[in-house]
């Protein structure tokens, strides 16, 4: 028995060692540093299959204190009315608040868990794509250890884990497999698969990190941030592009943005 048990342990082992390195990875990959504060003008383009292209552009303020994030997104319209507007509160662990509010709408409306799904306004991002998902809401797995990816000519050394959502009703895929960058540890590939009988493995949509950059807030300490990044829609074609500049990290953004009173303004 005792035999048994020390060829199991040599079988599992490797297994083990690998769930313990990804589990270190994405753990780490969470914790990143972050701002207290952050504000930059996002400026996205909507590519259609066909070349075709949309522009829009987004003011963003974010607060990012005790590992809980609170973001207001606000449209730039060439008119200088109020434009669609998206708060995000999270508050506690398990616990997210999303508000949205556009010109068509009497008043501002809650979004609900099951809507989390679906995409912002009209790009390829999800309202869960601001999430900041914690380690232990996946399973994760290490499928390569020393991963060479280039992107837009830029070689990147990655770590390349798959991530299994635990609770698979709060997602609308049914894993991901992300590449890790080993002196940042952001992720600049990340690629979302359905899983089913029917179907069988399908890739749903690519984000993908178009460019990096360190950018040095108010108090001198430099972040690791994407300046540019994708989002694919892998059966249409359709790619959501954005690209950001104007940054303002630790400058103090009046707590009054990220409040209801904030999101159903129209003036």
């Amino acid at each position: 028995m005792i035999f048994l048990n020390f060829i199991a342990l040599l079988i599992f082992l490797p297994f083990l060692a690998s769930a313990d390195t990804a589990y270190h990875v994405m753990d780490v990959c969470a914790a990143v540093p972050r701002p207290a504060y952050e504000k930059m003008t996002l400026s996205v383009e909507h590519t259609e299959s066909d070349g075709s292209s949309t522009q829009e552009k987004f003011i963003l303020y974010g607060k990012n204190a005790d590992g809980q994030k609170s973001l207001a997104l606000e449209e730039a319209t060439a008119s200088g009315n109020t434009g669609r507007r998206l708060l995000w509160l999270e508050k506690g662990a398990s616990k997210t608040e999303a508000t949205i509010n556009e010109p068509s709408l009497k008043s501002p409306k809650k979004v609900s868990a099951f809507d989390m799904k679906k995409k912002i306004f009209s790009s390829e991002f999800t309202f869960n794509s601001f999430k900041n998902r914690s380690v232990d809401d996946d399973e994760h797995e290490l499928l390569a250890e020393k991963e060479k990816i280039t992107i837009n000519s830029k070689s990147y050394r990655c770590w390349k884990i798959k991530s299994v959502p635990i609770t698979k009703t709060v997602v609308d895929y049914s894993y991901r497999i992300s590449w890790v960058e080993k002196e940042t540890h952001l992720p600049v590939i990340v690629q979302f698969y359905s899983e089913s009988k029917k179907s069988g493995t399908v890739l749903l949509r690519t984000f993908r990190v178009e460019e990096l950059a360190k950018i040095r807030g108010e108090t001198g300490v430099a972040y690791d941030v994407w300046t540019e990044c994708s989002m694919k829609n892998e059966a249409t074609g359709r790619t959501s592009t954005i690209h950001a500049d104007d940054f303002f990290f630790d400058t103090a953004i009046p707590e009054s943005i990220f409040t209801s009173s904030w999101i159903g303004n129209k003036k």
